[in-house]
């Protein structure tokens, strides 16, 4: 049961912070060209986006079953979830810009690993999440919809530095958005 502290969150921080963990799929698919093989690449689409939605998912579950246990300390928890979040983001804008998030798809393992690997904040969002009154259904459909978006964006997209530069932006201005949500609420 949520925290009677945090009220309702507000949609557009919700929109936001679902953006942003929708977004992280991009540099992942930037090395994925839909137009060299489009059966293969739709398969990595669908990874991705399955990855965000389940890891979103089981983060909203583990928090359902153990964040009771934090009872009393509800600021100090979504504080630091949210900033560590947004700090981890960041940090990550600048492992973009080199290029090291974006992958070539050589087997399935890689693909697999990349999508997991890819969802681990939506995990740390997810439980985060337990905090806040919403409609589960809703924000599943909208962060499967934008991870959809974003990834079909990234893989139509070609790898070059215009592009690489405009994730790393895109994830700083997103982590440095949740270290002000975080301060927020």
């Amino acid at each position: 049961m949520p925290s009677e502290n945090f009220g309702n969150m507000t949609f557009s921080l919700l929109i936001f912070l679902l953006s942003v963990l929708a977004f992280q799929v991009f540099p992942v698919s930037l090395g994925v060209q839909l137009k060299d093989s489009p059966s293969k690449s739709v398969t990595i689409i669908f990874s991705l986006i399955i990855s965000q939605a389940i890891m979103f998912y089981l983060g909203i579950f583990v928090g359902d079953r153990f964040l009771h246990l934090t009872e009393g300390f509800d600021n100090v928890v979504v504080f630091l979830g949210f900033f560590l979040i947004g700090l981890r983001i960041s940090m990550e804008s600048f492992a973009v810009r080199k290029g090291e998030r974006t992958f070539k798809p050589d087997n399935n393992q890689s693909i697999v690993l990349a999508s997991v690997a890819q969802s681990i904040n939506s995990f740390l969002a997810g439980l985060m999440l337990y905090y806040f009154d919403f409609n589960l259904i809703l924000v599943l459909i909208i962060i499967l919809i934008m991870a959809f978006l974003f990834s079909l964006a990234g893989s139509i997209a070609n790898i070059n530095k215009q592009s690489l530069a405009f994730s790393s932006l895109i994830y700083l201005f997103g982590g440095i958005g949740l270290i002000i949500i975080s301060i927020y609420l």
